[in-house]
């Protein structure tokens, strides 16, 4: 049965722990943290399974991903001044697990080093092996370099083609129609987006003579054989990819060379799949009833995967799975050509899709 925690709608959650048991067979008991207690207000609520965290503890020994990202329609309509739900998820055995979930109050980076502060003292994992993928929120991205001194940060690759595409459509700098009209600006779109898949620096095992900035210095090179489409090279190239991308986000947060997990899609789609069931701005009592229901799914859920059993639609996975064998396939040819401007091109492509259906055809 579900037993509603105690925590007040009108204005802040009252401070206490406590523990629910979520049906009869007392298979996932869940703790809580509730209330002001923590960094003035704005952790507002700390939500974890702990009879997960005690039965699978040597297998969360082995995870390696960890995805962290926010969701805003789902959080609930009272208190009013909560921001957004940040939802801590696991990769076991190539399958997402959401672990944790937090109600913000804010969204700054002090709130996000007193949360992860709190999720790395109940959740045990071997953070030395640990690979962090979050979106390109500075805040969150400094909290997480910040508690997690030991572990490495890589940003979610649709994240970038996402901010990149946004980019091209700020009417200010002219650049989607020169994309959508001109073949070799489109080129240039479709190798800008293939740059993470380049070596953050030189001398990686797999790919030891060539690195991210070498990838951006031949598409410069490129764009420069076209006079009619210097805004291209000027306000594109060396102002945001130069300038925003490598100098200050750095290849090393952007670059997902080598890796099989690329994006946080799991965890966008746990998101998606949340506001299905719940709509937007639930009451507080139907969204924590609805997070009892998914965890008691999760757990389940563990516990077959562990026995390797195959649980939800795999085709995810194989589509993964299949671009990272064609990305390998590209970087083996690298290697043995070193031609840096035809690996572009035919990793470029790999995000059609995508951007087609936000910036309509283009060459």
């Amino acid at each position: 049965m579900f037993v509603t925690p105690r925590v007040a709608i009108q204005c802040n959650f009252v401070r206490h722990r406590s523990r629910i048991r979520t049906d009869a067979e007392e298979r996932a008991v869940c703790g809580y943290i509730a209330g002001p207690n923590v960094r003035e207000g704005s952790i507002r609520f700390v939500k974890w399974i702990i009879s997960a965290i005690e039965l699978y503890r040597e297998d969360l020994n082995t995870v390696t991903l960890v995805g962290i990202d926010e969701t805003f329609k789902t959080v609930p309509s009272h208190p009013t001044d909560l921001k957004c739900l940040l939802t801590f998820q696991i990769v076991f055995n190539s399958v997402a697990f959401p672990m944790v979930y937090v109600l913000l109050g804010s969204m700054t980076e002090e709130t996000y080093c007193g949360v992860l502060s709190i999720i790395r003292q109940m959740l045990p994992l071997n953070y030395d092996r640990v690979r962090f993928v979050t979106d390109y929120e500075k805040a969150l991205m400094n909290a997480v370099e910040h508690i997690f001194p030991t572990s490495r940060l890589v940003c979610c690759w649709f994240h970038f083609t996402q901010s990149i595409v946004r980019y091209c459509h700020r009417k200010l700098n002219n650049v989607l129609n020169l994309i959508r009209t001109h073949e070799e600006a489109a080129r240039i779109l479709r190798m800008v987006l293939a740059l993470p898949h380049l070596p953050a620096t030189r001398n990686n095992p797999l790919c030891p003579n060539i690195c991210v900035l070498d990838g951006y210095n031949v598409i410069v090179q490129y764009a420069r054989q076209f006079p009619e489409i210097q805004v291209i090279e000027e306000h594109f190239l060396d102002n945001y990819i130069l300038g925003f991308w490598i100098n200050q986000i750095g290849p090393e947060k952007f670059s997902v060379f080598g890796e099989d997990h690329r994006t946080n899609n799991n965890l966008e789609s746990f998101h998606s799949t949340l506001l299905k069931q719940m709509g937007t701005h639930p009451n507080i009592w139907d969204f924590l009833q609805r997070l009892v229901i998914i965890e008691n799914q999760f757990f389940v859920e563990f516990g077959q995967r562990q026995r390797n059993l195959q649980i939800r639609d795999m085709r995810s996975r194989a589509q993964r799975e299949n671009t990272t064998r064609i990305i390998r396939e590209n970087v083996q040819q690298l290697n043995r050509d070193n031609d840096i401007l035809a690996f572009l091109r035919r990793t470029g492509h790999l995000n059609d899709g995508y951007v087609f259906g936000q910036i309509g055809p283009y060459p």
